[in-house]
């Protein structure tokens, strides 16, 4: 490069590594920089990649351009076909995106990339036996990769075959797009199935805090089988957690020094230490029996009652925007707007749970005095014990997949929940059977039609069915 400033190889290399470390502008100006200067076969290449920069930049009709240039250019260009067939996926154009990858694989069979592709396409169309095939291929031709073993361990959980999950479903602490942990203890890890319980254990926290909520109802479970049992997680957590008393001590991670304990476990590896846990969620969720502190309901009910004897309706419609960038919870959230027929409805109040991203949608709404008169008393108690005292308030929660979804699982509030064409594996009733004994699950016929949904819990609330 500092020979040849304009040397087309090294500008294509440099906008790979910056593609890879996030730096996304860089790399696109790497990428167009490359372009301006390539000649004959080195175009189709830097095309390629030119796309897959625009894509993480959210542009994929450019994206989709520069790779019908690509293959204009070389017809048979098999990373040019698996990259149309990713964009248009993110696309919404499923059909045409498992044509794209098929042609792909015509050419390469060997490629694990193209399955991979291919299984994540068939999964968001719910074909989840198709899903399962490619993703097994994957893995035959790339035994090694984590990011292969973790698909396939969510695609096992999804179609109720955990026993067979579990293991591969530890492949997700390794793999190139791991979420990570909250904290790395200077500890060696639990390896349950080849050593006993330890003594003195910490669970570490990961993912979202709906991961979080799930999953903590069964740390009773795990501290039966040993002395001493720490927890460490976000802030946000800990006076649920303390007022839940599951732990013998709550550990943020800028106190993960003054841990005691031998080992650690991450959190969902729940599954792995307690195989038969899923079949055991309600019973564990009724043993925490948790309600929130009464002072802090009564406050919410005080408040409600200036609207006599009508429904108090929690609504929540959208989850965390950068979780929804993976294939598998592209299109859980709903706008707003979709739930404007359920204003008009008689006998009920609404309260908005949302929180952070959508609740600028509350301000371009048509109708912004809709909610409670008191709506801004609730967004200046964003801490999850108000929240669960508000929903304990409540005599019914509409949301969809979110973290307020398993708080209101934990609370015992009669929960309307509208899920996606093809849900998360933990909201199958294969998978997890009555993960929350409360939730009535009403599910999309057709991608990204929230409309019948919206008709169904307007029914369901004139007519009080919204109890399971």
């Amino acid at each position: 490069m500092a020979a040849d400033p304009n040397h087309v190889p090294s500008l294509n290399e440099l906008g790979a590594i910056q593609l890879s470390g996030g730096e996304i502008d860089a790399a696109l100006g790497s990428f167009e920089r490359a372009l301006s200067q390539a000649e004959g076969s080195q175009c189709p290449q830097v095309l390629n990649n030119l796309a897959c920069a625009l894509l993480e930049l959210h542009r994929p009709e450019e994206a989709l351009q520069r790779l019908d240039q690509a293959l204009t250019l070389e017809p048979g260009y098999v990373q040019a076909l698996r990259q149309r067939g990713v964009v248009l996926q993110a696309m919404g154009r499923l059909s045409a995106a498992r044509d794209e990858l098929l042609k792909s694989l015509a050419l390469q069979p060997a490629d694990p990339k193209a399955w991979v592709n291919l299984a994540l396409v068939h999964q968001e169309c719910d074909a989840l036996d198709e899903a399962l095939e490619c993703a097994l291929k994957a893995l035959e031709l790339n035994p090694d990769d984590h990011s292969i073993r973790w698909l396939l361990a969510t695609l096992l959980l999804a179609c109720g075959r955990a026993q067979e999950a579990w293991p591969l479903f530890e492949s997700r602490l390794f793999a190139e797009n791991a979420i990570g942990l909250y904290a790395y203890p200077d500890l060696e890890v639990w390896l349950p199935g080849s050593q006993p319980p330890p003594a003195s254990l910490l669970v570490v926290a990961e993912q979202g805090l709906g991961d979080c909520l799930m999953w903590m109802r069964f740390l009773p479970l795990l501290r039966a089988q040993c002395h001493r049992l720490e927890f460490c997680g976000p802030p946000a957590l800990q006076p649920l957690v303390d007022d839940l008393g599951i732990v013998d001590r709550f550990l943020v991670p800028e106190a993960l020094e003054e841990t005691t304990a031998e080992r650690f476990l991450p959190l969902l590896s729940l599954g792995l230490a307690l195989p038969d846990v899923l079949p055991q969620a309600p019973a564990c969720l009724r043993a925490l029996g948790y309600q929130p502190p009464p002072e802090r309901i009564a406050r919410w009910r005080q408040l409600r009652q200036s609207a006599g004897e009508s429904l108090l309706v929690g609504l929540h419609w959208q989850g965390n925007p950068q979780a929804e960038g993976r294939s598998h919870l592209r299109g859980r959230s709903m706008p707003l707007e979709a739930l404007r027929p359920l204003q008009e409805l008689q006998g009920c109040q609404w309260v908005s749970l949302q929180y952070g991203a959508g609740v600028e949608q509350i301000c371009a709404a048509d109708r912004q005095d809709w909610l409670v008169p008191w709506q801004g008393l609730v967004d200046e108690a964003p801490g999850l014990v108000d929240r669960a005292a508000l929903l304990a308030a409540c005599d019914v929660l509409v949301t969809t997949d979110s973290m307020v979804a398993h708080l209101a699982g934990l609370v015992g509030t009669p929960t309307l929940l509208l899920l996606h064409h093809c849900p998360e594996w933990r909201w199958r009733p294969d998978a997890s059977p009555g993960l929350y004994p409360n939730h009535i699950a009403l599910r999309q016929e057709l991608p990204g039609d929230w409309r019948p949904l919206v008709v169904d819990v307007a029914a369901r609330l004139r007519t009080g069915r919204w109890h399971r």
